[in-house]
C-alpha cells in the first residue's frame, strides 16, 4: 500500500498518477479542469499533497463552490461482481 505522508509536500504529476491509479492524461485533464489543485512554478506543475488530500477526502455528493472541482463518485463493487 501507498504511504502518503511518504510524498513530499509539492507533487509532481507521475506521483499523483501513482496515488490516483490514473493515466498521464487523465492526470492533465483533470488539472486542466480544476479536478486536481495545482500551481506552476517556473513552468513545472506541482500538485500541494495536502490540498490533493483535502480534495479526496470531501464527500462527493457535497456541492462546493468550484463545480470543476467535484470528484465522481464510483460506487464499491458487490462482493466478487
Amino acid at each position: 500500500m501507498i504511504n502518503v505522508e511518504d510524498f513530499p509536500p509539492l507533487l509532481t504529476v507521475s506521483e499523483v498518477q501513482q496515488l490516483l491509479r490514473i493515466g498521464r492524461g487523465k492526470a492533465y485533464d483533470m488539472i486542466r479542469a480544476r479536478e486536481i489543485p495545482s500551481r506552476k512554478f517556473r513552468g513545472a506543475i506541482r500538485i500541494p499533497r495536502d490540498e490533493l488530500l483535502r480534495m479526496l477526502e470531501q464527500d462527493p455528493q457535497q456541492e462546493s463552490s468550484d463545480p470543476g472541482a467535484k470528484l465522481h463518485s464510483v460506487p464499491p463493487a458487490k462482493g466478487g461482481e
